[in-house]
């Protein structure tokens, strides 16, 4: 059986080492913070980017099926042509 030491602890004859560990924990907290604030910021960029990737090609799927469409229209008139020339 574990007996427990009731003796009163020695009195802190000074705060330094708590604020020492205060401070320390604070600039990490705050690191941790504007590392949070970048991770963001560069999400924020990429989903920017990746947007504008999406409507370049949005518009290039829309340039070719435009295309395709003109050409297919033009085959349609020429083999119509070849129809009524036989």
């Amino acid at each position: 059986m574990k007996v427990f030491d009731r003796s009163p602890r020695p009195p802190v004859t000074s705060l330094v080492g708590y604020e020492t560990k205060v401070r320390m924990l604070e600039a990490r907290v705050e690191a941790e913070r504007q590392r949070a604030v970048e991770a963001r910021r560069l999400a924020d960029r990429e989903r920017v980017a990746v947007e504008r990737i999406r409507e370049e090609c949005d518009r290039k799927i829309a340039r070719v099926i435009q295309t395709a469409n003109v050409a297919l229209d033009e085959a349609k008139r020429r083999i119509a042509m070849i129809g009524k020339g036989s």
